[in-house]
């Protein structure tokens, strides 16, 4: 495997991984056992990032900037949503 394939499927297993642990924090049926499952996702939230920086870095992985009228209107979607 290349140094991008593995990169990539690490970055692969990590949003499985946080998935699956934010589906078993939100059924918790401990407070205790829900706050030990949050700090493990805040880790695993930390490492996507530094992975998702390791292959920009190496311009593998590109995002195009959003403008600010893109950005108000992800804001006022979500908006709605919530009300």
């Amino acid at each position: 495997m290349t140094e991008k394939e593995i990169l990539e499927d690490g970055i692969s297993t990590q949003k499985f991984m946080a998935g699956t642990v934010d589906t078993y924090a939100n059924e918790a049926s401990s407070d205790e056992f829900r706050a030990d499952l949050l700090n493990v996702l805040h880790e695993d939230h930390q490492l996507q990032a530094k992975m998702f920086q390791a292959a920009a870095q190496r311009g593998w992985y590109n995002v195009k900037k959003a403008t600010d009228q893109e950005i108000s209107q992800a804001q006022n979607k979500y908006r709605n949503l919530q009300s």
